[in-house]
């Protein structure tokens, strides 16, 4: 009735924007050092963008996968689901592993908020066009909006000084 539970047996949903098999990372605090380490959550999992049929609201979300062997059918049991706004979040590539890690993050432009992924997928050949997929459906573009943002904002200062001052569209 309210689409998928807490817990597992439901399929994957109808109303999903994008779907992608995908692991998490967690964050854990070294006791001797006090420094904060990334590391793989091994559960399979899916990362799920979905519009609310009931609200309209864009939800982000990550189900632990389970089951699927010998022909069983796979459940899903929802963990983490964040309700979205335009421009609140960007998925991108991370630094972290490399330029051929398949290591993502969910960045939020408040903050310095970061969630981590990596992409289970057997085929790293749609791991691009996946990323592309979220941010259009958070933001309704694959532009990162805080990069975007930061270039508009770079063009103005370059444009308002320092110019030539020929006043070109001055009223």
């Amino acid at each position: 009735m309210f689409g998928l539970g807490r817990e597992g047996g439901m399929s994957s949903s109808s109303n999903a924007l994008c779907e992608y098999r995908a692991g998490k990372f967690v964050l854990k605090r070294d006791e001797a050092t006090g420094k904060q380490f990334m590391h793989a959550d091994k559960r399979p999992g899916l990362i799920r963008v979905k519009r609310e049929e009931s609200d309209g609201l864009v939800h982000f979300q990550w189900l632990k996968r389970g089951g699927g062997v010998m022909g069983a059918p796979t459940t899903y049991t929802l963990e983490d689901d964040l309700i979205l706004f335009p421009d609140e979040a960007v998925m991108k590539r991370s630094a972290q592993g490399g330029s051929e890690s398949r290591v993502f993050l969910l960045k939020f432009k408040q903050g310095d908020r970061k969630l981590y992924f990596w992409f289970q997928e057997e085929s790293k050949d749609e791991d691009e066009a996946f990323v592309k997929k979220v941010n259009i459906s958070l933001n309704g573009t694959a532009e990162d909006p805080t990069e975007q943002k930061d270039t508009e904002s770079v063009a103005k200062k370059e444009g308002g000084e320092g110019g030539s001052g020929s006043g070109a569209g001055a009223g």
